[in-house]
């Protein structure tokens, strides 16, 4: 087992507990979110407690910046002493705010591979799932998402396939009438050869919702949170960036992850 499968089993085992308990996929991925952000409320806390000394100690910044602005080398030596008597880590904040993104990557791993880490099967029982729904009138599915692909023909027909593969667990991804293993694709709206369904333009939804809701954070995020006029660039950029890269991986991942 690889150290990061290791990391992963600990969320895929959240994950299948919570599905289990709600026998809803989408709710399942809400609920883990929620755990996860209450995990993470120590660390925000934390972040936002070093923001909070830095933004105090603005005046005197101010102050050491006109006494020693011609003399660089000073000014770092002076900030830095500064930083030790008020026991402030001005990378402290932007290191705390950080933590969620391995745990999204961690998600993605899970959702893209539900055969491996919520049923726990080994690569040889992937590839005997693969020869049985092969057998039953499937084509070998490949790429990234192909055990996406797999699990939803598992679940199609579970009977046939856990009598050859015990292991396989039944996975139900539907959610509000929408395909969590789907890609959104504009061109499910745009394409007037596709027949307009909910189960399309719902995917598009989620995804633009994702993203107001990652503007919103971050707006709640830099008005909460201590502030200095170096930040305040970064808070801009920030209120950009984050609905854009909701949006690029909402049309890049399957749809279970805009949930999270």
């Amino acid at each position: 087992m690889s150290f990061g499968s290791l990391i992963l089993k600990p969320f895929a085992w959240l994950l299948l507990t919570l599905y289990n308990l709600v026998n809803n996929y989408g709710l399942a991925l809400i609920l883990f979110s929620l755990v996860v952000k209450i995990v993470l409320l120590y660390f925000s806390a934390k972040s936002k407690k070093g923001l909070m000394k830095v933004s105090r100690l603005q005046p005197k910044l101010r102050e050491l910046e006109k006494r020693h602005g011609g003399n660089r080398a000073k000014l770092n030596e002076e900030i830095q002493k500064l930083y030790r008597e008020n026991d402030v880590k001005p990378m402290s904040g932007c290191l705390w705010s950080l933590i969620p993104f391995p745990i999204l990557i961690g998600l993605f791993s899970i959702i893209r591979k539900p055969l491996t880490y919520l049923m726990g099967l080994s690569d040889a029982q992937v590839a005997e799932v693969a020869e049985v729904l092969g057998g039953l009138g499937y084509e070998a599915a490949s790429g990234s998402y192909s055990q996406i692909t797999m699990a939803q023909q598992i679940f199609d027909n579970f009977e046939k396939v856990k009598s050859a593969v015990p292991e396989v667990i039944k996975i139900d991804f539907s959610f509000l009438g929408l395909n969590l293993t789907a890609t959104p694709s504009l061109r499910l709206i745009f394409d007037s050869s596709v027949p307009f369904s909910w189960a399309n333009f719902g995917l598009v939804l989620l995804v633009i919702i994702s993203a107001f809701l990652s503007w919103l954070s971050t707006k709640i995020s830099t008005k909460t949170g201590g502030s200095t006029p170096e930040a305040a660039d970064s808070n801009k950029s920030m209120m950009l960036m984050a609905p854009l890269m909701s949006l690029w991986i909402g049309f890049i991942a399957p749809a279970g992850l805009c949930i999270y």
